[in-house]
Parts: structure tokens; C-alpha cells; sequence
């Protein structure tokens, strides 16, 4: 089977070969991930950085991560070529959240409409998102983004109204892709995948006390304060945040947590292993409806066992007490008993970090996850061409 995988996480525009594709961001990682492993099948995979370099002779097209997917969309119509599509953000909402910030948690909205999402930028606070800065100074700026907004929303759903197979990460993604109106029967639920690699054990260790990893950055959305207020609670516990900082939010954590903290920084997913084998848990506090993140799988690759929340999708791939640990609410002390459960209780750890890591080998990892997506994508093949693939 010949496949063309539209990305727009590769740093480069052009068709190009897995091995030359260099790539951004988790989205990117992913990708990369999905086609070595569609290769290790013996499937011809290329990657373009922009619908415009799909081209004939492909036997079917997959839009990967969420831009561009409308001009994907007509440029695999216009080519005749089955279409499929990987969802990996909430897309169904125009702020890609369904969440207002409030507090530390944030509150469900599902009002996205343009009216509603009108509301939103005028009245919602400044919590740190990784692109809203809702502050006084360009509120107006944001309103006047409102209507674009809106059209990509409604753009990107006759996109996938149209596709063969629409293929969102997580349940929760699911519900709301059916909600706002993408045929149920064209959605089938399949994880990213995971590299083998994170199976293998440098033995490297980077800390040395019982120091738990949190891998969004500072940002609010990926629940940074929820995860620092809950550190500070539990005495005998560190934290590590890896990835994107902002200066203030770093002065902030440090203030409550003191030397307790520290921050790594952005880590090469190459590398990132050896964070999580030292780590003596990781947590996994998000905001938004996150049902599959790599901020949990990998770690569970890993052996290292995850804290997560009850509510949005945060349980849709661990169970409580076999796989990970799930607060009995959305609380900083719910969350901080079960930190402190996890630090009192090494048996605990240990039972966890193995179940984690024998789910994660039979649900993320690549191969596994690589032999779904040839089915699928082979069904899509036949649907738009009547011919059998291999």
C-alpha cells in the first residue's frame, strides 16, 4: 500500500521519506512514530509538510494532526484518492478546549457557537493558554478573531463529514466529533503510538530523591498549578516540569515549592526516557479534555506510574489501582492524597509501574497501533477504489 501522510508538524513542505522527515512538536512525534512503524509493514509511506505536494499514484491519503485538514480534504477530492484523518485535538471547539478558565481547574463549555464563542474571548481570564492572553490590552483583538474562528471550525467538520475514516484519539474526542455533527459510523477510536524505544532502560538516573515529572511546561491548561499546589502538600515529594517555560510561572512554582522544584526544560523525546525511568511518578493534572496524551503513555511505557483526574478523558486509557492512580475528584487535595499514597508505598509504585507498562505495550506501542491503522486504512483504500490492497 503506498501512503501519502499530510502533516503540517514537518518542518519541511515537500513529499518527503520518513527517514528525512524532520518534525515539531508531539504531533510531529507521532507521526514520525506511526510511519516507521506503517514501513516496518512494508507499506511505502511519504510525508508532506502541505497538501499541495500530494500528488497521483497514492493509494490513500492521511491527514494527520488538525491544520490545513480542509485543504487536505480538497486535494485528495480533487485527486480522487480515499481520505482518512487522525484527530489529536479537540477541533470541535473554535479555543480547542471546551474549557473557560476560572480557577486552577477551569470549567466544561460547550457552547461553540459563534454567540458563544463571542462570550468566551469577551469574559474569559487570562490562565495561561499556550496562544490566549486574554488580558485588557488585546481582548478586541481576540474578539475580532471570533468569526475566522467559527468558519475554520465549521470548515473542518464538512472536512470530516467527508472523509472515509475519521480517527480520533480518545473517547472523549469522539463524543464530541459526534456531537457536532461527523457520522458515528465513520469513527473508529485508535491511540497514538508509542516507540519501542521507551521499553529499553539507559540506567542513567537524573534524580535522586522521590521527584515526580510533570511534562506540560507552565502551562494552565495542561494543569501546571494544579500539579504544584498538590506537590506542596505532600512534604517528602519533588517535582520536575519539562517542557515550555514562562519566566513569571517558573519565579511562582518556586516560591511555593522552593528548592523542591526544578526545570529541566524542553527534553528531545530521544532523550526523555531516562527523565521518566528516574522519575518516581509522573503527573498527568490537565485541564482541557485530554483522553490521550504522550504526557501519560510514554511514562507508562516506561513502568512509571501516572496520577491523573477523574473528568475529561483523563481515565479514558487508565484504570484506578491496576494501571495508575485516579483522584476521587477534580481537588489539589484529592490529587495530593494520591501523591502522597504513591510516596508511602513502594509495594503500590511497583504493582503499578508493571501494569502500566503491560497495558501501554499492548495498547501504544507502534507496532500494535500501526497494525490498526493498516486495516483502516486499507478499508478506506478499497471504499474509494474497489481494488484490493496489500
Amino acid at each position: 500500500m503506498r501512503v501519502c501522510i499530510v502533516s503540517k508538524t514537518s518542518k519541511v513542505d515537500r513529499l518527503t521519506p520518513v527517514s528525512n522527515y524532520k518534525y515539531v512538536g508531539g504531533g510531529g512525534i507521532s507521526t514520525h512514530t506511526l510511519a516507521l512503524a506503517l514501513e516496518g509493514l512494508g507499506h511505502e509511506v511519504l510525508i508532506a509538510g502541505h497538501p499541495d505536494e500530494i500528488g497521483k499514484g497514492f493509494d490513500v491519503v492521511l491527514h494527520q494532526n488538525t491544520k490545513l485538514l480542509p485543504e487536505t480534504q480538497r486535494k485528495a477530492e480533487e485527486l480522487g484518492l480515499p481520505f482518512a484523518v487522525t484527530v489529536n485535538g479537540m477541533i470541535s471547539c473554535p479555543k480547542a478546549t471546551h474549557v473557560k478558565s476560572r480557577d486552577y481547574f477551569g470549567y466544561e463549555c460547550r457552547k461553540c457557537s459563534l454567540p458563544g464563542l463571542l462570550h468566551c474571548f469577551a469574559t474569559d481570564k487570562d490562565m495561561g493558554y499556550s496562544w490566549f492572553r486574554a488580558d485588557e490590552n488585546n481582548r478586541a483583538a481576540l474578539l475580532l478573531t471570533a468569526l475566522p474562528r467559527y468558519q475554520l471550525l465549521r470548515a473542518r467538520m464538512q472536512a470530516l463529514a467527508k472523509a472515509g475514516q475519521v480517527i480520533p484519539i480518545d473517547q472523549i474526542l469522539r463524543s464530541t466529533l459526534v456531537e457536532a455533527g461527523v457520522p458515528a459510523e465513520r469513527i473508529d477510536v485508535c491511540p497514538q503510538p508509542v516507540s519501542e524505544d521507551f521499553l529499553r532502560d539507559s540506567g542513567e538516573r537524573v534524580f535522586a530523591e522521590k521527584t515526580f515529572v510533570f511534562s506540560g511546561g507552565t502551562q494552565w491548561i495542561k494543569g501546571f498549578e494544579a500539579s504544584v499546589w498538590a506537590v506542596e502538600r505532600v512534604p517528602k515529594a519533588r517535582l520536575a516540569v519539562l517542557g515550555h517555560q514562562v519566566p513569571e510561572r517558573v519565579q511562582w512554582a518556586k516560591k511555593v515549592l522552593g528548592n523542591r522544584v526544578t526545570f529541566p526544560g524542553n527534553i528531545d523525546n530521544r532523550e526523555i526516557g531516562k527523565y521518566f525511568y528516574s522519575a518516581y511518578g509522573a503527573l498527568f493534572s490537565s485541564v482541557w479534555f485530554e483522553g490521550y496524551a504522550r504526557a501519560f503513555s510514554e511514562p507508562m511505557m516506561c513502568g512509571t506510574p501516572v496520577i491523573a483526574f477523574p473528568d475529561r478523558g483523563g481515565g479514558d486509557y487508565m484504570e484506578h489501582e491496576r494501571t495508575a492512580l485516579v483522584a476521587r475528584e477534580r481537588s489539589v487535595e484529592a490529587y495530593a492524597e494520591q501523591i502522597k499514597r504513591l510516596v508511602e508505598d513502594e509495594g503500590l509504585r511497583n504493582r503499578l509501574g508493571r501494569n502500566a507498562r503491560e497495558y501501554a505495550v499492548e495498547n501504544f506501542s507502534a507496532d500494535k497501533v500501526a497494525g490498526r491503522y493498516e486495516k483502516m486504512l486499507k478499508a478506506v483504500a478499497r471504499q474509494g477504489s474497489g481494488k484490493k490492497c496489500r
